[in-house]
């Protein structure tokens, strides 16, 4: 008997004769979809075409009819889990789907990055951009609106170092030294079109400025061994020298914190230095407490300051009494304390060429490391904005997506 086949003819001897119209399974889908996610998940597999078996492999190899037939949701769980699922869907009588590929991320982990020209010091976030402070580069800044493709809308150039950046409103605040290049000063910065930043003020008292914050009217920045300067920015085009405090011995005073009446200075050798500027125009030392490495990095929560201090890793103090602080908790960390940011029960650190530590601090007294992730360069600044992370690393900006903690 002849038989039509397509646009040719074939033969088979007559009898029962069961003919199948050849069809291909339809792809397996997944749910959710593959992407980077803050919290564990469970992953189901399904087909379109009633009867059909999916099987399915974990470890990249194509999945074939030995394979693991898929029953129950796949746990994608842990901190810093990656996890590809690639599944085929396969029925008697016709040809196996094409194969389905997903990949799915735990956080914490790397979503985005953005290489940088210069050493980038600091990292501040505002909005839907991120400030660079990138040494002899100047400030460069980047729009982050997504996290997973930063770029950068515009950049402030100076001769000199940029070590910090502080922000306000429409304005940045750059803590700046000339070096090499001469003068020193303190500048204003109008950001209000990122693409097209320009300077509005600046003031050139001495010193080598190194980190800067703002509260209204007023910013404090960090000297060295100049000590600390406050100056008023009420009109942002004339910035006023208002108060200082010398650094005693010329101590080197790095990074601070200021909040309400006080400024929190990390005074290297000096540990943890308590500034009143009620009175800007006369800031007094009021509490001081030692720690046993260089501390470099300060941030305030409540009544406890926390201290990146180097070699020495993270410093817990008691400030409820800023006249006598004192120390409650540490914890030692993989590589040297930089900078750190906390929120609520977690201070995330940069800890230099050990990435980024996130530590549960909700036991002052017993500070735990959470997870961690390394980054390829050495991890200077960090700030904390929403779900991410934005962390100076060497010559690049590195977006972490942070753990949804309950």
């Amino acid at each position: 008997t002849t038989y039509a086949a397509g646009s040719g003819t074939f033969s088979m001897p007559a009898g029962n004769v069961r003919l199948y119209a050849e069809w291909t399974v339809k792809t397996p889908t997944f749910s959710p979809e593959g992407n980077a996610y803050r919290s564990d998940q469970s992953v189901s597999i399904s087909c379109e075409d009633p009867g059909a078996t999916i099987r399915y492999t974990l470890d990249g190899t194509d999945p074939g009819s030995g394979s693991s037939a898929f029953g129950s949701p796949i746990s994608v769980a842990g901190y810093s889990t990656s996890k590809t699922i690639k599944a085929v869907a396969m029925h008697d009588g016709a040809k196996p789907s094409p194969i389905a590929t997903s990949t799915y991320r735990i956080a914490p982990v790397e979503v985005g990055s953005i290489s940088l020209s210069g050493y980038v010091e600091g990292v501040t976030v505002n909005g839907s951009y991120a400030y660079m402070a990138c040494g002899e580069s100047g400030m460069r800044i980047i729009n982050i609106s997504n996290p997973a493709a930063p770029f950068e809308a515009g950049y402030y150039q100076i001769a000199g170092d940029v070590e910090q950046v502080a922000t306000s409103g429409s304005y940045a605040y750059l803590p700046y030294y000339g070096g090499i290049y001469g003068t020193t000063a303190f500048r204003v910065v109008n950001i209000a079109n990122p693409a097209l930043p320009y300077q509005t003020g600046f003031n050139t008292a001495s010193g080598w400025k190194i980190d800067t914050e703002v509260i209204g009217s007023y910013a404090y920045v960090s000297e060295g061994s100049g000590g600390v300067k406050i100056y008023n920015i009420a009109d942002p085009a004339n910035p006023v020298l208002t108060g200082y405090y010398p650094s005693p011995s010329q101590m080197y005073l790095w990074r601070l914190s200021a909040s309400g009446s006080y400024v929190y200075v990390a005074a290297r050798y000096d540990g943890l230095y308590i500034l009143n500027v009620s009175n800007p125009a006369s800031p007094t030392r009021i509490g001081v407490v030692d720690t046993p490495g260089e501390a470099r990095g300060v941030a305030v929560s409540g009544n406890f300051a926390y201290i990146a201090d180097s070699q020495s890793g993270l410093r817990i103090m008691n400030i409820s009494d800023p006249a006598a602080p004192y120390p409650v908790g540490f914890l030692l960390t993989p590589s040297y304390a930089w900078d750190l940011v906390v929120e609520g029960s977690y201070a995330y650190l940069a800890a230099r060429d050990a990435g980024l530590r996130i530590i549960n601090v909700s036991d002052p007294v017993n500070p735990t490391e959470e997870c961690f992730v390394d980054t390829p360069g050495w991890t200077h600044g960090i700030d904390v904005a929403g779900a991410y992370a934005y962390v100076a690393d060497y010559n690049a900006l590195r977006i972490i997506l942070l753990p949804l903690f309950e």
